[in-house]
């Protein structure tokens, strides 16, 4: 059995200030450093369910940005409608200009690809509908 973790935060609260300041901190500490020690940093400060939240969560603005359906990210990306719909409205809100500013500008390795080979081992009866995803992703 799968059982599906999900993070928490404690009910013991930090100030307002107080966590502006240890963000801070850490804004600082990621964007000092080059590729190779963030990638190091953020695998060994981040747990696996973290990184997986993460990582949807770029796909989910990555497949908003090309225009999917919330019902096509949903079910590609595994996530709830409900999570997906709270980040579409964030998205119509304008909340991820930055980020997909962001992805626009990374050639390297672009989400649309990672998304791609989620899609690949498609069984028959999906096929369609995913080539359907990945032609609109690559539009």
């Amino acid at each position: 059995m799968i059982r599906k973790l999900m993070p928490h935060i404690s009910s013991k609260k930090l100030s307002d200030k107080h966590f502006e300041m240890l963000y801070e901190q850490l804004v600082g500490l990621v964007s000092q450093s080059g590729k190779s020690v963030t990638w190091s940093m953020l695998n060994q400060f981040l747990t696996r369910t973290e990184k997986i939240m993460f990582a949807k969560r770029l796909a989910v603005i990555s497949m908003l940005s090309k225009g999917l359906s919330s019902y096509d990210i949903s079910n590609t990306l595994h996530m709830s409608p409900a999570t997906v719909a709270r980040m579409s409205l964030k998205y119509e809100e304008n909340k991820y200009n930055q980020i997909i500013k962001m992805l626009m500008r990374n050639k390297a390795s672009t989400v649309v690809d990672v998304i791609e080979a989620i899609l690949s081992p498609a069984p028959s009866g999906r096929a369609k509908a995913r080539r359907r995803i990945i032609d609109e992703l690559r539009d």
